[in-house]
């Protein structure tokens, strides 16, 4: 059996987060007798990643400080990989994200014949669809507006490597056509969806709270203001319901970020601090799901959230935006609901809903379960990941 050499790049990498995780999914199932991987990488966080991903010996890891996000590093970033290219013999380049495909273009551009496959997740180049989130991040105009010359250098730069790319890896059909918008043959864009491990988690055959109360669930990146995943809009229903008498319900919210004190003093001024508790990032999303009985994620803008499949696994409905790739995954009544993004009132009624209806809570929770096992098993992605890469390898298209 033939033996392909596969250089993945990403920057810049953290150690939380979709990506992460796939990686080391990705690892852990590819081929190993089929496969050799090398990841080259940049991140704020060398130590805390290298022993974060150390435990997948088929993978060698290269630390390259050289392809930072930054237009001032991109000489010597293009240049360290130039020589990386050139002593070896790679088969294909998978890069992920904008700045890596960009490095791993220029540089190909240089050393000439490299197959480059990217992985976008769908979310390329669109600034406007961006701002918002910018301008949530950045409390100084001049923040702001480095942000912007920042993404203009992106796009320009990336108008320039365009044409190496062989191929994009996305994990929605709604990611599909945005990347058919900049320009690329449907042919050469393949789908890859969010698998989950499933060896990974425990489920809880009974809820601790089973019967007594309901508990709501939400998760994600706290920033300050209502874009990103909407625990403004959750924390507004969750406080009306409160008012309306449904005394007999929780809320848990995990994750974290610069702005948690924000929302710990909103919790508070709203008198919801016995309702609403904080518990932070969670490495065992396993006990996160199994202490709630609806997962809520009203997102402004999404790809395909990671976070609902793993609600799925634990018999968890859920209640999301209909933004991004989230209607393929959720199907209405069935699994949870749909709502539009920015509508607290509509999101209060469906919590209603299910506060009034709790026997509808674990019909749809089952129906989830059901889904994700049947469409999102990580050892069925990866073959398909491996297929995409002969693909390109191949010429196969």
């Amino acid at each position: 059996m033939k033996k392909y050499k596969i250089c993945w790049v990403c920057t810049p990498l953290g150690t939380k987060g979709g990506i992460i995780k796939r990686l080391k999914l990705w690892a852990k199932y590819i081929n190993k007798d089929k496969f050799d991987i090398t990841l080259m990488f940049y991140t704020e966080r060398e130590n805390e990643f290298l022993q974060y991903f150390g435990s997948y010996p088929n993978v060698k890891l290269k630390y390259i400080k050289e392809i930072r996000n930054s237009v001032k590093s991109l000489l010597p970033g293009i240049y360290k990989l130039y020589q990386e290219f050139k002593s070896h013999n790679y088969d294909l380049i998978h890069s992920m994200f904008v700045w890596s495909d960009i490095y791993v273009g220029l540089a190909s551009k240089i050393t000439g014949g490299q197959k480059i496959l990217s992985y976008s997740a769908g979310s390329y180049l669109d600034f406007s669809a961006h701002f918002p989130f910018y301008f949530e991040i950045h409390k100084h105009p001049l923040q702001l507006i480095k942000t912007a010359l920042k993404l203009f250098a992106a796009k320009t730069l990336f108008k320039l490597i365009k044409n190496q790319i062989r191929g994009f890896i996305v994990v929605s059909k709604c990611n599909k056509r945005d990347i058919i918008k900049h320009g690329f043959p449907a042919a050469r864009i393949y789908i890859n969806k969010i698998g989950l491990d499933f060896e990974e988690f425990w489920v809880a055959k009974n809820k601790a709270n089973a019967g007594k109360s309901l508990t709501f669930g939400w998760a994600g990146r706290m920033g300050k203001f209502k874009h990103g995943k909407g625990l403004d809009d959750v924390l507004q229903a969750f406080n009306s319901l409160t008012k309306d008498g449904h005394n007999n319900i929780k809320l848990l919210l995990a994750g974290d970020g610069i702005n948690k004190s924000f929302w710990e003093n909103k919790v508070s001024s709203l008198g919801l601090k016995q309702k609403a508790k904080f518990i932070g990032w969670t490495q065992n999303i396993s006990d996160f799901f199994n202490k709630i009985d609806v997962f809520i994620l009203p997102s402004f803008k999404e790809g395909t959230p990671r976070s609902i499949l793993e609600a799925y696994y634990h018999n968890v409905p859920v209640i999301a935006t209909d933004v991004g790739g989230i209607p393929e995954i959720l199907e209405n009544t069935k699994t949870g609901f749909l709502v539009p993004y920015g509508n607290p009132d509509l999101l209060k009624e469906k919590m209603a809903y299910f506060i009034n209806n709790p026997d509808e809570a674990r019909r749809m929770g089952t129906n989830a379960r059901e889904y994700v096992v049947r469409n999102h098993d990580i050892k069925t992605e990866v073959s398909k990941l491996e297929d995409i890469y002969l693909n390109i390898i191949e010429d196969r298209y």
